[in-house]
C-alpha cells in the first residue's frame, strides 16, 4: 500500500502558498489530497490565506480580516 500523499499549502515551495497555481502544481505532482488555509475577508467572503495578515504572502500589508475581497484581489502573491 502506498503513502497517501497531501500537498502543505497547496503546494508551497512550487507556486505561491494557498493559491490556484499551488493547486495546479500539487495536482501535477501528484497529490492525492492538498491543504489550504481559509480565512475570512471582511466583507465575509472565504480566501485562502495562511496568516491573519498579508504582509509576508504578498505584495500588500494589513490584517486579512480587515481587508474586503476586491482589496486582496488587487494584491500579488509572493
Amino acid at each position: 500500500m502506498r503513502p497517501l500523499v497531501i500537498s502543505h499549502a497547496a503546494c508551497a515551495g512550487h507556486a505561491p502558498e494557498n493559491t490556484l497555481a499551488g493547486i495546479r502544481a500539487a495536482l501535477e505532482m501528484g497529490a492525492d489530497a492538498i491543504e489550504v488555509d481559509v480565512q475570512a475577508s471582511a466583507d465575509g467572503v472565504p480566501v485562502l490565506m495562511h496568516d491573519l495578515t498579508v504582509d509576508r504572502a504578498t505584495n500588500g500589508s494589513g490584517d486579512l480580516a480587515s481587508l474586503a475581497l476586491e482589496q486582496l484581489q488587487a494584491l500579488r502573491a509572493n
